[in-house]
């Protein structure tokens, strides 16, 4: 298993601060997937003003491999069930 860590820039008096954010897992990552693997920006591609990007588990599903793509919002956080913030693609 792998793990991705996000942090967001935090603005205020004292300056600028990188602010940890707490994400919950999309769903039971198999043991060995290396979930974070591989990491993509992906830009605004949904067209709401936020950032997605993406995480690779190259060994999910029985070694064929999962993407999971995450969606950018105002709080940008994650509440761990597909079809909300995060959407998985894997192969057949």
């Amino acid at each position: 298993m792998g793990a991705v860590y996000v942090y967001r820039n935090k603005f205020d008096l004292s300056g600028t601060q990188l602010e940890p954010i707490t994400m919950s897992l999309p769903r039971k990552i198999s043991k060995g997937a290396r979930f974070g693997g591989a990491l993509g920006r992906l830009g605004d591609i949904d067209g709401d003003g936020f950032q997605e990007f993406a995480v690779g588990a190259p060994f999910e599903n029985e070694g064929k491999g999962a993407v999971y793509v995450y969606r950018g919002s105002q709080t940008f956080q994650f509440d761990g069930e597909l079809g909300n913030n995060c959407t998985c693609w894997t192969t057949i």
